[in-house]
Formats: C-alpha cells, sequence, structure tokens
C-alpha cells in the first residue's frame, strides 16, 4: 500500500523551496571556502530584496560553517521605521552582526580628494569640487562613478 502526505499548500512549497535553496548556496559557499580562503560575499542594494531574499542571506549570515566574509550594502536613506528592512536590520543587530556606517562625505572632503586626484592645490579645485558635492551629495560611492564617468568622456 502506497501511502501519499498531503498536499502541500503554497506557503509550504514556498518554505520548502526557500530552504533547499538556502541549503544549496550554504553548501556552495561552503565547498568555495574550503579552496579559496578567505572570501568576501558582497551583497549590494538590500533595500530592493524582497523578504524570502532577506530570509536566504540571513541564513546564509548565521548558518554557514566556514562563514565568509559578508558585506551587505544598502541605502538608509530608504529605511523607514517600522517596514521589512528596518526589522530585518534590528534582526541582524540582534545577532551580533557588526555593521559600518559609511557616511557621506563633506564638501572639505571631496575637495581634499579632488586636489589630490589632479595633484593641484585645494584652491583651484574648490569650483569643481562644489559641483560634485553638488551632484553627489557627497556620496563616495556616486562621487567615484561621476569621477569615472567625467574621466571616460
Amino acid at each position: 500500500r502506497i501511502v501519499s502526505s498531503p498536499a502541500l499548500g503554497p506557503y509550504d512549497q514556498f518554505m520548502n523551496r526557500a530552504a533547499s535553496l538556502s541549503y544549496s548556496f550554504q553548501k556552495l559557499l561552503e565547498i568555495i571556502s574550503s579552496h579559496f580562503v578567505p572570501i568576501i560575499v558582497l551583497l549590494d542594494d538590500l533595500q530592493f530584496a524582497d523578504i524570502s531574499t532577506r530570509m536566504i542571506i540571513m541564513s546564509l549570515l548565521t548558518d554557514t560553517e566556514n562563514t565568509p566574509f559578508f558585506v551587505c550594502c544598502y541605502r538608509d536613506d530608504d529605511v523607514k521605521p517600522g517596514d521589512d528592512l528596518s526589522e530585518w536590520l534590528e534582526c541582524l543587530h540582534s545577532r551580533d552582526i557588526k555593521t559600518v556606517q559609511v557616511e557621506n562625505l563633506s564638501l572639505e572632503g571631496v575637495n581634499m580628494l579632488i586636489s589630490e586626484s589632479l595633484k593641484a592645490f585645494p584652491r583651484i579645485t574648490l569650483p569643481l569640487s562644489v559641483q560634485l558635492h553638488a551632484k553627489t551629495r557627497g556620496n563616495p560611492f556616486f562621487l567615484r562613478r561621476f569621477i569615472d564617468s567625467l574621466v571616460s568622456r
């Protein structure tokens, strides 16, 4: 006599797929880290990740045996109190996962970067720095991309 299991509902099917995907990623990272130590996993724009993706990321951050170094990036101006992302971040903090906040550069910081890059006096690069600071709001990542796009032209 064949005993069949009851049909899984959509939620159970989703949870099975999520657990399977999480397990696959964990095994992949374990295999890679056993050959290439240390490894860094960069996960960018987490503010756009859905809840199931964040669940998988959480399991990778907490369950992998030879945990690689994870760098998770998100735009903090997209985080609103009480939304899914802020609750997920609070859960990360409760698990003793360290955070590093990258602040925007001041106008003086942008000018120092530009003057050193161009090997020019800060008073000469100040007008350019004012424009770059206005365009990027001092965000170091945007500033770098903007400078790269100017150089490539």
